[in-house]
């Protein structure tokens, strides 16, 4: 019995689950190490002592009567989590949540109670998380859906108002109405396209970047956000240079920065946005995981407010962390922030102290290249012109009949349908040949792509144009080779279809 004894002593000082054996006394006779691991307690100030010092004072009055009548139930076993969840105690004083099974047994005429706890505090935080990122997902949905119905209406917007200012002379005093309410227009693009981002909807695009207009282009929105007693300065050095980012996830990240600045606050403050060139040495690099020694940008900013104990600094960039009130943040911001200043070679340092404010400094990439432009896209030249038979397929009958109008102005022969199963059903009767099919990617019932493959079957010189709210990058993640059509992504001017359709007719016709 001596050696099985042994390896039962073994097995319990092995086991993962905290293993508590108490006396009929409901003194601690055994205190496996997982024990000592889950409440922070040695094993040789265990034994002797009662159980009761491992759960919170509030529950040890009627610990003992539940002991007692458990032991008198003659019930040898309950199953893990039976009991319910019961609340733990560290020696730190922290509470923590456990399922417990028990069990008693007789050792030489005494009885003695067995406790098998688990610490399920782990679990619920994973849990926590998974809630909130199938919150964050439906979020993202919902947003990538506005995103893309709101681009359908921008498309039709903007292409009325190209036709209204074909129709008005030069020098017309509307046509500087008109510019106005394009820009306007443009920026609810640039709206969408960050709504899009947020829903992992559209890939970043990473590129030379303005910080210097990144900040001032913000900044407007930035005061709306900003408590009446915070007061902005602006900091940016006249020689900033450019810095490799995407420009919506930069806005991003600002946005996450200044909203937590202005929360660290609450009294009011100054909240200071600095920009300028800064190098990073070799030995400042030294200490940090992928940063490498060169020319970067420096975004900084800083708060006045509240700051942040080390304990509190040291988690900021974990996700789902979050000092504010339940409700108030997702503890996303931070690490979101993060994520993309590192996707671009880029980082991040912290400097903050109770009472003393927070800076928090953006190191971006510099590069030397120019800034891209945004907007929708308005090629120069002339605008190319057919006789082919073009097929279109658009649910939304504003943006179908904008299409069809700008093709038959072009000389094409258009048919129109206003999903993929009426499409199928027009081309079928069409007794001519039909050579190109221009087709939203998002239709009721057939998607754009699946109608292009099942056309392809019968027409295999079909030249086809996708159009789309969402990027690209959605035509090669269904398995369609981009080489072998064309792509216009929502708002987008006619002109821009237009060539786009000349050239997917010309390189099947090459074919």
């Amino acid at each position: 019995m001596g050696l099985l004894d042994a390896h039962c002593r073994e097995l319990i000082e092995s086991a993962m689950d905290a293993i508590i054996v108490v006396d009929d006394a409901h003194r601690v006779v055994l205190f496996n190490r997982s024990a000592e691991r889950t409440f922070g307690v040695p094993a040789a100030d265990a034994l002797g002592g009662g159980l009761d010092r491992f759960m919170p004072e509030r529950y040890r009055g009627s610990h003992a009567g539940q002991m007692r009548a458990f032991a008198a139930s003659r019930v040898t076993r309950r199953s893990m989590g039976m009991l319910g969840t019961i609340a733990g105690l560290r020696a730190d004083g922290s509470e923590f949540p456990m399922e417990a099974s028990i069990s008693h047994f007789e050792v030489e005429g005494r009885t003695h109670l067995a406790v098998i706890l688990r610490d399920i505090s782990e679990r619920r935080r994973l849990e926590s998380q998974l809630l909130q990122a199938q919150k964050m997902e439906v979020v993202g949905r919902l947003a990538g859906g506005i995103a893309h119905d709101f681009n359908n209406m921008l498309m039709a917007m903007f292409n009325f108002l190209a036709l209204a200012t074909r129709e008005l002379p030069e020098g017309h005093a509307a046509r500087g109405s008109i510019a106005q309410a394009i820009a306007a227009g443009e920026r609810a693009a640039d709206l969408t396209r960050r709504l899009l981002t947020f829903s992992r909807k559209r890939a970043p695009a990473p590129g030379a970047v303005s910080v210097r207009e990144v900040v001032r282009g913000l900044e407007p929105m930035l005061r709306r956000v900003i408590a009446e007693d915070v007061r902005i300065r602006v900091a940016l050095s006249p020689d900033v240079g450019n810095a490799l980012a995407d420009t919506g996830q930069l806005e991003q990240v600002l946005m996450n920065l200044v909203i937590n600045a202005r929360d660290a606050m609450p009294g009011g403050g100054t909240l200071t946005i600095e920009a300028r060139n800064q190098a990073l040495d070799e030995d400042y690099c030294r200490t940090l995981v992928g940063v490498s020694p060169g020319e970067y940008v420096m975004l900084a900013v800083t708060d006045t407010g509240v700051g942040m104990t080390p304990e509190v600094r040291a988690q900021i960039f974990e996700p789902f962390f979050t000092t504010k009130e339940p409700g108030k943040g997702t503890g996303l911001g931070l690490a979101t922030s993060l994520g993309i200043v590192r996707g671009v070679g880029g980082h991040i340092a912290v400097s903050s102290e109770p009472g003393a404010g927070t800076s928090v400094k953006v190191f971006l990439p510099r590069v030397d290249g120019g800034v891209a432009a945004r907007g929708v896209a308005r090629d120069a030249g002339v605008v190319p012109h057919g006789s082919e038979t073009v097929l279109v397929v658009e649910d939304e009958p504003t943006i179908r009949e904008q299409v069809a109008q700008a093709l038959r102005e072009a000389g094409y022969r258009v048919l129109l349908a206003g999903d993929g199963v009426d499409a199928l059903v027009v081309a079928g009767a069409h007794a001519g040949e039909v050579h190109a099919l221009v087709t939203a990617v998002v239709l009721p019932g057939m998607s754009g792509i699946r109608l292009a493959q099942e056309l392809a079957t019968t027409r295999p010189r079909l030249a086809v144009v996708f159009m789309s709210g969402y990027p690209a990058e959605s035509i090669e993640a269904r398995g369609i080779d981009p080489s072998t059509c064309e792509f216009v992504s929502k708002p987008f001017a006619m002109d821009d279809l237009l060539r786009r359709l000349r050239a997917a007719i010309d390189r099947r016709r090459a074919k």
